[in-house]
């Protein structure tokens, strides 16, 4: 019941979202969500674009909130016991993931098309944004699981997604106030946008924050790391206890 209500609220996020985008005026590139927005601009065209971006990534952070918690309290330990190894029944809830993040993405891709002004480019720098927007957003909520099998679901919840907001907000400090661009690279989030990574231009406007080749090595070698230390760890922890955060 809690997935279901959960799942139609990411929809209705990703309705909003659509809609929000018909009359912003505003020079995208390709489809908003790939685009991003650039750093440098006025601070409440910044938080318009950040919260109409963010919208359905916070509902869909809110439906996966304590999954393997659950899974574990419901079937997942007859699973365990009976057919499978900790490690691939982790590993499952990982793929399980990676193909929500998938529909997730189409849907939202999907409604955009339809609803707003946005049409879709077939071109090499459109599978670009989509894959670095897709191993962005795996790589987060990813992390979320990761965290989960450490501290309580919530507050997992509450790291990962004050995590991507500053992450967000910090580029532009970041830009503003120094020439570095090694701090860019620790801000996840930022690698799904187009306008950060270079991929989109913007008039007047630096947007190669991250290289796009080194931003997906970085994301998959995060992956990795995030996989080994899941395992690991879930394969130390006494399922039979209910709060995997002890």
């Amino acid at each position: 019941m809690k997935n279901r209500k959960l799942i139609i609220l990411v929809i209705i996020c990703l309705f909003l979202q659509a809609i929000l985008f018909i009359s912003f005026d505003f020079r995208f590139t390709t489809l908003p969500i790939l685009d991003g927005f650039p750093v440098g601009l006025a601070t409440p065209v910044a938080t318009q674009l950040l919260v109409y971006w963010y919208l359905p990534i916070v509902a869909f952070s809110f439906y996966i909130s304590g999954n393997i918690k659950d899974l574990l309290s419901n079937y997942g330990f007859l699973q365990i016991s009976r057919n499978y190894k900790k490690e691939y029944w982790l590993i499952k809830q990982f793929l399980r993931l990676f193909v929500k993040i998938i529909l997730f993405i189409c849907l939202q891709i999907a409604l955009i098309s339809i609803i707003t002004p946005f049409h879709i480019s077939w071109t090499s720098q459109f599978f670009y944004l989509i894959l670095g927007y897709f191993l962005m957003l795996f790589t987060i909520f990813s992390l979320q699981y990761l965290l989960e099998l450490f501290i309580d679901a919530q507050k997992a919840l509450l790291i990962i997604n004050s995590y991507l907001i500053i992450s967000v907000l910090a580029a532009d400090l970041i830009y503003q106030n120094t020439a570095a661009t090694w701090p860019y690279y620790l801000l996840i989030p930022n690698y799904g946008m187009g306008f950060r990574t270079g991929l989109c231009e913007f008039p007047n406007t630096s947007t190669s924050l991250i290289s796009q080749p080194a931003g997906l090595i970085i994301l998959l070698v995060v992956l990795l790391c995030v996989f080994t230390i899941a395992i690991k760890k879930f394969k130390t922890t006494d399922i039979l206890c209910t709060d995997m955060g002890k």
